[in-house]
């Protein structure tokens, strides 16, 4: 009996030892949420160097590099055995020339030639051609604000007339448009192209880029859960942006999309120090959102049968709360009664007295997965006063916009990837009980030697 005791007072010590040991291992090591450092991921992927980061550019590729980096800084396993998850797509590419549009005569002598970024400028939709000349031997329909032009060569362009007081707008590029090029002038230089066109003059147009079909990547890594049958938590966000303009100006994309980008470095790092899920937690930077959600759509189509039930958190302009409410954005048809996620979300919102909106638009990467059935939510900050302008720098990120997201979505990770996990053991006070109970089981066993 009394061999019977010792052996348990000794597995007793045992057990609290291990366990007060792996309370102190796991607050060593525990991470806390360093705003500091997304902001200088935020400075280093709107940088000059990374120029924008437009899918397929050499600026997009080094982000690439950095963010897998930094998932390997943060101890994240490669997804399916690879960081990098490859697809193809059309891009543009700067070549050699300077942009121009001009107005020639029957002799081809220039009657008027205008200015880039101030009296024309490529809208950046699509280059299927990169040059149009045309005149009254074309077809054209004209109307108040556009004309479209078909050439000898059945190619079509549209002349668009913007009434914004300047070019700064850069837009996504969509490769599978009506048209084989955008173009945009001001409301004087439209006037003037229509009148030069109803008198047999020919115009000349020309953007120096051609479009290309690239291998780009969605970086894609995982910190394994303890139990693999269940459906993982997938978190996301984009990295691309839309580059620089003819002139050099950089769209840095500070807000749209490096902030969502660095938040959700910042938040594999926490997620990386606590201890191991209940199942595992996916985190994928996406490309080519700006090209139309396609890496996205692409990762979502090549895993819809792992991802069954899953639930898919998507970070997408994470830094203005100036006026701005917290928008929650899910597919057209989703609501709280047909998305638990969305339900969860908002609910909290309330909880924490967060302005909150519900937006149903397919307008960033959540769409990509509800269309494969699963359940997506985006987290955004819809302030759009300065993205896709030079203007979206990093100054303007506020970090109380940052701690408001933060205050929404990680209780709804920890709830739904940590629920049977021992958390217990970041607890301050289960660690000191742990210390006491263990020092009172050895002095029991001195005492009863």
């Amino acid at each position: 009996m009394k061999k019977l005791k010792s052996i348990c007072i000794n597995l007793l010590i045992f057990i609290l030892l291990s366990t007060f040991i792996l309370s102190i291992f796991y607050k060593i090591r525990l991470d806390t949420f360093n705003k500091d450092e997304l902001i200088d991921r935020i400075e280093y992927l709107t940088s000059d160097e990374l120029k924008g980061r437009l899918c397929g550019s050499e600026g997009n590729y080094l982000a690439q590099d950095f963010i897998k980096k930094d998932f390997k800084k943060s101890n994240l396993l490669p997804y399916n055995f690879k960081f990098l998850h490859e697809f193809s797509t059309h891009s543009p590419t700067e070549i050699e020339g300077k942009p121009y549009l001009k107005v020639v005569d029957s002799n081809g002598t220039l009657i008027k030639e205008y200015e880039y970024n101030r009296d024309f400028k490529d809208a950046f939709l699509n280059f299927k051609i990169n040059k149009i000349t045309f005149n009254k031997n074309n077809k054209a329909n004209i109307h108040t604000s556009a004309m479209l032009i078909n050439n000898s060569n059945n190619k079509n362009a549209v002349f668009i007339s913007t009434e914004m007081n300047s070019f700064n707008f850069r837009s996504s590029f969509v490769y599978n448009t009506p048209c084989d090029l955008y173009t945009l002038v001001s409301p004087k230089t439209f006037n003037e192209l229509v009148e030069y066109y109803n008198n047999d003059y020919t115009i000349e147009c020309f953007f120096p880029y051609k479009v290309e079909e690239k291998i780009v990547n969605n970086v894609a890594s995982v910190i394994k859960g303890f139990n693999p049958f269940l459906p993982p938590l997938v978190l996301t966000a984009h990295f691309d942006h839309v580059g620089s303009d003819l002139s050099g100006n950089i769209y840095r994309g500070a807000l749209d999309n490096a902030s969502g980008a660095a938040f959700l470095m910042e938040l594999a790092s926490v997620l990386s120090t606590l201890p191991m899920p209940e199942r595992d937690i996916i985190i994928v930077a996406l490309n080519a959102e700006e090209f139309g959600l396609l890496g996205a759509e692409e990762f979502a189509k090549e895993n819809s049968s792992k991802f069954k039930n899953s639930k898919v958190i998507n970070f997408d302009m994470i830094g203005s709360d100036e006026n701005i409410p917290l928008t929650l954005m899910t597919g057209k048809n989703i609501t709280e009664d047909t998305s638990e996620l969305l339900k969860n979300l908002s609910n909290r919102c309330k909880e924490e007295k967060i302005t909150h909106l519900i937006e149903k638009k397919d307008s960033s990467d959540h769409a990509g997965f509800i269309k494969q059935g699963i359940d997506s939510v985006t987290i955004n900050d819809g302030d759009t006063s300065k993205i896709h302008t030079p203007e979206d720098k990093v100054e303007f990120i506020s970090t109380t916009a940052i701690d408001r997201a933060l205050s929404v979505v990680f209780p709804e990770i920890i709830n739904y990837a940590y629920s049977s996990s021992p958390f217990f053991l970041l607890s301050t006070p289960i660690t000191i009980l742990l210390f006491i109970m263990l020092i009172l089981a050895i002095v029991f066993k001195k005492i009863n030697k």
